[in-house]
């Protein structure tokens, strides 16, 4: 896929929350014939403005074996072009969907094991993601860092940014990137918003395991891809590295 159609499909994204949304499909498994909550249902109505697809949900669990069992929430997803132009690489947007919904939830968070986001492709395939409580509780405390750093960076209080920087990683030259971003402010226009895309766990060479979390920086003259990237096993507010790229 291209760079071009990437951005072709985030600026998409980004303009599609005001466009009435497709229908919802709700269904349950037999075992579970109770309501969805406000809180899920406006989960869900944050995912379905968000991709303009068409949703069903499922609520289940992933084993008839009581000790191994896990009990999940599925969104399963189809009818949407904007998630066909990514299917290259669904497994950001999956993350996206699943954290989306699960953010809303509040007590809600205790009654799931995982969140499960499926994809129906356009040829008709089923592509399947799972992500545990750990890893979207993790996702959440992080993003509510990022959109912490983020707010103070639309205020030009870039003291906080700096304060979150990793020594190991920035050392002496924390400064050098503040520049950076002043920089960018004055050429592009200061941020006013920031869409999170997606979010991705892996492990380096070093076997340090990272989250990396993409987004796309909204600006006055130009906007632009902005990733943060954070130490997986770290309780620390902590930014290991920020990449923007145009």
């Amino acid at each position: 896929m291209t760079k071009k159609i990437i951005w072709f499909v985030v600026t998409s994204l980004l303009v599609s929350c005001a466009k009435k949304r497709n229908r919802e499909i709700k269904n349950t498994l037999l075992s579970n014939f109770v309501e969805i909550t406000e809180n899920e249902n406006k989960g869900i109505d944050e995912v379905l403005d968000f991709y303009q697809a068409n949703c069903e949900y499922f609520i289940g669990f992933s084993s008839s074996n009581t000790e191994d069992s896990k009990k999940y929430f599925k969104l399963k997803m189809s009818n949407s072009e904007k998630l066909y132009l990514l299917e290259e690489e669904l497994e950001i947007p999956a993350s996206n969907i699943a954290y989306r919904f699960y953010k809303n939830l509040e007590n809600e968070r205790s009654n799931y094991d995982e969140i499960q986001t499926v994809f129906i492709t356009r040829d008709g395939n089923e592509e399947s993601y799972v992500f545990n409580r750990e890893t979207l509780d993790f996702i959440h405390k992080k993003a509510t860092l990022v959109n912490t750093i983020l707010d103070s960076m639309k205020l030009k209080e870039y003291d906080f940014l700096k304060s979150t920087l990793s020594t190991r990683s920035y050392g002496e030259h924390k400064g050098r990137l503040i520049k950076d971003f002043k920089k960018m402010d004055s050429m592009y226009g200061e941020i006013s918003n920031y869409s999170p895309l997606g979010y991705k766990v892996y492990r380096t060479k070093s076997d340090l395991k990272i989250l990396h979390i993409s987004g796309f920086a909204l600006r006055g003259r130009q906007n632009h891809a902005l990733s943060f990237y954070v130490d997986f096993e770290s309780d620390k507010d902590e930014i290991l590295k920020i990449q923007g790229e145009l």
